[in-house]
């Protein structure tokens, strides 16, 4: 990333959810009081202003086939995004999270 941003070249994340092993790691979880401040209202919302707050990312293109979702996920390109230290939050958060049940 850091070379990307250098060298001025988009970077496109696909799959930013990492299909369902970062739902398992959140499941019956509340969202962080403090994901208001950069206007997430949901999970989905949370995790792709965290992938949008990057300098180097251009595009998130996070996969669905439910209308419900993709409403969902176009909120996360709407509005605020995490300053680097609240994304720094973001990860450690995520980080101390139980690992996803071995498949």
């Amino acid at each position: 990333m850091p070379l990307a941003a250098e060298r001025k070249i988009g970077v496109l994340v696909y799959l930013p959810f990492g299909r369902t092993r970062l739902w398992q790691r959140i499941e019956g979880r509340e969202l962080p009081e403090w994901a208001s401040e950069f206007e997430a209202t949901t999970w989905a919302q949370f995790f792709i202003k965290y992938v949008l707050g990057h300098p180097a990312v251009t595009v998130v293109t996070p996969s669905t086939s439910q209308a419900r979702h993709m409403a969902d996920n176009i909120g996360g390109g709407i509005g605020r995004l995490p300053s680097e230290a609240r994304r720094q939050q973001m990860a450690e958060l995520v980080d101390a999270l139980p690992p996803a049940p071995a498949r």
